[in-house]
């Protein structure tokens, strides 16, 4: 492989974090790149600015076969991992609200949950995550369980959107009225009362302020 072809996912600092990497299942080397750049450049920027982007070309490479499927899948739960180790330390030592972070049934992708959580721990969150499908009483009983202040549920661009809206609608019915129910991702509804949309992290950020 030339240096040119290894090149093509490095999008995180000048670290090795790219094609070369991923085809040798290198994870130590993914994430010393995403340790570097994140120490160079803080967390924000890191999510907004290089872990995006890496997410992006990793599809594109899947997509375009020029990544197998094991290798998308090993550098996505590389950087999944990552990125719960963050959210985890800062979370672990929190003073503020309790915010639960899950999906919806059926729902198969975290990545954008992790995310987010990243950003709730960055701003003093305690974060309970719950990960992929729960229930909705499920998610219900954590809610009460945990005494949190917030509900938030990541929906990516595959989410069935009536089975979304219907379950959302259930949630935002019987959770207590103080507890928001914060949705983000691709697949959020639109025009669900009582419901907070936030599309991307610095929406994110701008509500967890205004909170």
């Amino acid at each position: 492989m030339g240096d040119e072809e290894d090149r093509t996912l490095v999008v995180v600092g000048g670290q090795d974090v790219g094609e070369g990497s991923t085809r040798r299942l290198d994870g130590d080397a993914l994430r010393a790149g995403f340790q570097s750049t994140l120490a160079g450049v803080g967390l924000m920027p890191f999510l907004q600015g290089h872990v995006v982007p890496f997410l992006d070309e990793v599809g594109r490479a899947w997509r375009d076969g020029s990544l197998r499927i094991y290798e998308e899948h090993f550098a996505s739960e590389r950087l999944a991992e990552f990125l719960a180790a963050t959210w985890r330390r800062m979370s672990d030592v929190a003073q503020g609200p309790t915010v639960v972070c899950g999906v919806l049934p059926d729902e198969g992708h975290a990545m954008g949950l992790h995310m987010a959580a990243c950003v709730l721990a960055l701003h003093g969150r305690r974060v309970v995550f719950l990960g992929r499908s729960a229930p909705v009483d499920e998610l219900l009983d954590c809610v009460n369980a945990s005494q949190a202040t917030a509900l938030l549920l990541s929906l990516s661009a595959s989410t069935e959107w009536s089975m979304a809206t219907r379950a959302l609608r259930e949630l935002r019915s019987s959770l207590p009225r103080e507890v928001a129910l914060v949705c983000g991702g691709a697949g959020a509804p639109r025009g669900l009362h009582n419901m907070i949309r936030r599309t991307d992290l610095a929406e994110l950020e701008a509500w967890i302020a205004s909170t």
